[in-house]
């Protein structure tokens, strides 16, 4: 049994189908492996891990039977990547697939089948939503969540509220938020999807996938693609309440920000905070480590300024916020805690640091 296959077309769905996969560097493990299947309506991948399972389907020119077998899928895409010919035949031998294009015949061994999961069932979504803003919230909010799993599985988690006509995603690693959609809203439905294992799936899809939810289970899927998810259990944090009154505001170039705090990140050790200065109309940002910086920058203040006393802020996560904002000014409400800066349907927050 073989089936014939144009090489870029099956290169291209086992490139989606790796998105949800992990290395291991076990070959011998599941989620080292896609699950290959060939029937009527074309080719199915299908790529699995303790919490996600995708299918992605690509068609082929010519099939010999059906058939279905799991193999190791290191070898197959780097040959996939390397073949020079048009297309490609898999060919299921005994014990063995073999992969042929052009003058290159790569044979993989192939793995028990029967322990390979079913595909999860997905019953009535309980609400379902399009995915086009959903995604781009997702990863707009993706640098607020922890850089490593957490031990907390809620942290580590989007939270995704919403309503018949209004929605919400929000994300937190204990120093900042970052929140798409209703921002002061709240929501009946609350989902949460953890995070370090949806991002890697983010970039499969387009504006024309949707997201549903049914139980503990969430799918992510258009008419090529579909990706099952395992939802997080609990409650997220009360955010409102972090959403602070700001003391004062004040309103800066975005660029002439963005320029300040690069050179500030450029010039501090790892992980400590620039000093923020309000200084009549000037907001001024200094730096000491290697070199000693200090930025003055034009600004608009409102509200009890003249009291502010010289804050600290970590300015990796300012440049993470300010790359997702769109105005041409900023306007910075800062409070005894934080900083927020808000626009349209979005909203950043970012805690103080302690200062010298």
């Amino acid at each position: 049994m073989k089936v014939k296959a144009n090489r870029k077309e099956l290169l291209q769905a086992a490139e989606r189908a790796m998105k949800v996969t992990r290395k291991s560097y076990d070959t011998t493990s599941l989620e080292e492996c896609f699950l290959f299947q060939v029937d009527g309506e074309g080719i199915a991948l299908h790529a699995c891990t303790q919490v996600a399972y995708l299918t992605t389907r690509c068609g082929y020119t010519a099939a010999d039977g059906s058939f279905s077998c799991v193999f190791p899928y290191d070898q197959f895409v780097a040959t996939l990547k390397t073949a020079r010919s048009e297309t490609v035949v898999l060919e299921l031998l005994d014990h063995k697939v073999q992969l042929s294009g052009g003058r290159i015949r790569l044979q993989i061994p192939c793995m028990d089948q029967k322990a390979w999961p079913k595909e999860p069932s997905f019953g009535d979504p309980d609400y379902e939503l399009p995915a086009e803003d959903l995604l781009t919230a997702f990863r707009e909010c993706g640098h607020s969540l922890p850089a490593s799993e957490t031990v907390l599985p809620v942290l580590g988690s989007y939270c995704v509220e919403c309503t018949k006509e209004h929605w919400k995603v929000t994300s937190m690693d204990g120093r900042r938020i970052s929140i798409r959609g209703d921002i002061r809203g709240s929501a009946v439905n609350q989902t949460l999807l953890q995070g370090m294992k949806l991002a890697p799936a983010l970039g499969i899809f387009d504006g024309q996938a949707h997201l549903a939810f049914s139980g503990e289970d969430a799918m992510l899927y258009d008419g090529q693609t579909t990706v099952y998810f395992r939802t997080v259990e609990g409650r997220y944090f009360d955010v409102e309440c972090l959403l602070a009154k700001p003391a004062y505001t004040v309103t800066v170039s975005r660029e002439e920000l963005q320029e300040a705090f690069t050179m500030a990140l450029g010039i501090l050790p790892s992980g400590e905070p620039a000093r923020l200065v309000m200084d009549q109309d000037l907001f001024r940002v200094q730096a000491m480590g290697n070199a000693n910086l200090d930025c003055e920058i034009p600004a608009v203040y409102e509200g009890e300024w003249k009291r502010a006393v010289p804050i600290g802020l970590n300015p990796k996560y300012l440049l993470d916020a300010l790359k997702t904002l769109e105005g041409e000014t900023v306007r910075l409400q800062i409070s005894d805690t934080c900083v927020m800066m808000e626009e349209e349907q979005r909203l950043e927050l970012i805690c103080l640091c302690r200062i010298k």
